[in-house]
């Protein structure tokens, strides 16, 4: 018996670090703690002092941070020397109103209600998480850019505090630049961390609002694309966080996010998630697969409306008879493909039976389709990292 060493979407640490050979580049701190200041990471040695109740930790998603309390703690930095025109802070404010940075005792970054706020800047186009607009929730790693064709002078900072208002959360970067930012780059910037911690786990945000077609699920939290239908990112009583149909249609990711070396080796291995399908509906997951179409070309575990459970090879016909799973109810699927073609199906920890077929040897794309109702759900991960998608490798499963 061969034990695996399991493969997944990487979720920690999240590249959160700023480009340091970006021109527009001012200023930057990584909130970590060296000697009771933050450093500058640019040329500039523009250090922060700490002052108040000021903490800093590591964890997994994010990397390097600072914990504020709310009363007393924030990081004086001062003048910086910089007249900027951005300023992109990755936080995780603790309520919806908080006061993460102050540019000049007029000029500042702060969160109303949910809303980001901008006072003294000039005519600013805010970002949250890659996408224009300005709501921000709580409790939840964000990005957010604030960024004008005007200049501001960087000239009194404080990091944690504006004014006498105190923030209480967590920041892990604070960057300044000279110059304005196109949406493009935004985006871009917003990518590094999306491609770790906001897309894994903890970090990932619950949709406000069902999401349609045509974006990333999540608020553009997750690296699933929408094709079509439209998704939501919700919380089950446990706190894990799942993947939630609301309207038939599907959703996809390039399987290579799951860390393949090549395509052929994509198609070989093992992989395991939670599903829960409600009675009228159908359900598709398709791991193996060359295009993005939920139909064909690829090898997907289909739950269909009988409530019967097959390992399928799209378009041609059933690969492995797993007889039925019940409805209404969490169940875990687990798909084994040693390297010479055999399929095992597993469901609930019980092998549903074994099959060979080398029919399709490249993996491009990881699939969720949702048909006939609404309610489909399927686990991401949860806090504790013990419900996955995932994908192994290794020739046998081992409980």
């Amino acid at each position: 018996m061969t034990r695996f060493l399991q493969k997944r979407k990487s979720h920690f640490p999240c590249n959160v670090f700023p480009d340091t050979n970006d021109s527009g580049l001012a200023v930057a701190w990584v909130l970590k703690n060296q000697g009771g200041s933050i450093q500058d990471i640019t040329a500039g040695g523009v250090d922060g002092t700490f002052s108040g109740d000021v903490s800093t930790a590591f964890d997994r998603y994010v990397g390097y941070h600072g914990m504020f309390d709310g009363s007393s703690g924030y990081i004086d930095v001062g003048a910086t020397g910089a007249t900027i025109q951005t300023a992109v802070i990755t936080f995780r404010p603790e309520t919806t109103t908080e006061y993460p940075l102050d540019l000049n005792g007029t000029a500042s970054v702060t969160v109303s209600g949910g809303t980001l706020g901008t006072t003294g800047w000039t005519a600013p186009t805010t970002y949250v998480n890659g996408l224009t607009g300005s709501t921000v929730a709580a409790k939840q790693w964000q990005q957010v850019v604030v960024t004008s064709g005007s200049g501001i002078s960087a000239s009194n900072l404080d990091i944690g505090r504006v004014g006498a208002n105190y923030y209480e959360g967590r920041i892990a970067v604070v960057e300044l630049y000279t110059d304005e930012k196109s949406a493009e780059w935004v985006a871009q910037r917003y990518q590094g961390l999306a491609s770790g911690g906001v897309c894994g786990v903890e970090g990932v945000l619950l949709s406000l609002a069902a999401e349609s077609s045509g974006g990333f699920l999540g608020e553009g939290s997750s690296p699933w694309w929408i094709e079509s239908g439209t998704w939501k990112i919700s919380e089950e009583s446990d706190t894990t966080k799942v993947i939630e149909n609301v309207t038939v249609g599907d959703i996809w990711l390039p399987s290579s996010d799951f860390g393949f070396v090549n395509n052929n080796d994509g198609s070989f291995g093992s992989w395991g998630w939670w599903q829960y399908k409600p009675a009228a509906a159908a359900l598709t997951v398709k791991i193996v697969g060359t295009d993005y179409s939920a139909a064909a070309n690829g090898y997907a575990v289909y739950h269909a409306t009988d409530e019967a459970l097959t390992l399928t090879e799209l378009g041609v016909g059933t690969v492995v008879d797993g007889g039925s799973a019940t409805a209404d109810a969490w169940h875990y699927m687990f798909v084994t493909r040693r390297n010479f073609g055999e399929f095992e199906l597993w469901v609930d920890g019980v092998s549903a039976g074994t099959t060979t077929n080398n029919v399709i040897t490249n993996n491009l794309f990881t699939v969720i389709s949702a048909s006939d109702d609404v309610g489909c759900k399927v686990i991401w991960a949860d806090p504790r990292g013990q419900k996955n998608f995932s994908r192994y490798q290794g020739d046998y499963q081992i409980f």
